[in-house]
């Protein structure tokens, strides 16, 4: 299958409009046309993780996350994805890339929002996880 892996952020902001009169641009500050700012965020915050077929645009599976994803999606050639969670926990992540099984969930310590790869020494396969 020709798969899209797609992480999500879950997390809410409510913007309250600006009056047209109010409004000025500052540069080198953010244009945001509000009146509060980036907004009021939402506490509630999740995620998910979404395998696409890329020729069909259909959804072959997808996992919800109590954490927004911005990890890396590593998919391997071994068929395995790999990622990390941040915020409430730290768990890394492996699914059978084809079903969406959980194959692992193991907890590192550290949020993992950074890259996952995979690399090969002497015949043997090692993860490597950026955790902060």
């Amino acid at each position: 299958m020709n798969s899209l892996f797609v992480p999500t952020i879950d997390w809410g902001t409510t913007l309250k409009l600006a009056a047209p009169d109010t409004l000025k641009h500052e540069p080198p500050k953010p244009f945001i046309g509000s009146a509060n700012g980036f907004g009021e965020q939402d506490p509630e915050r999740f995620g998910h993780i979404t395998a696409v077929d890329a020729d069909s645009g259909n959804v072959v599976w997808k996992y919800d996350t109590d954490t927004p994803v911005v990890a890396a999606l590593t998919p391997t050639a071994g068929g395995v994805l790999l990622t990390g969670a941040t915020h409430r926990n730290s768990n890394f992540l492996a699914f059978d890339a084809a079903t969406g099984e959980l194959l692992l969930k193991r907890n590192l310590g550290d949020p993992i929002g950074g890259g996952i790869m995979t690399y090969m020494i002497g015949g043997t396969q090692y993860v490597a996880v950026a955790a902060e």
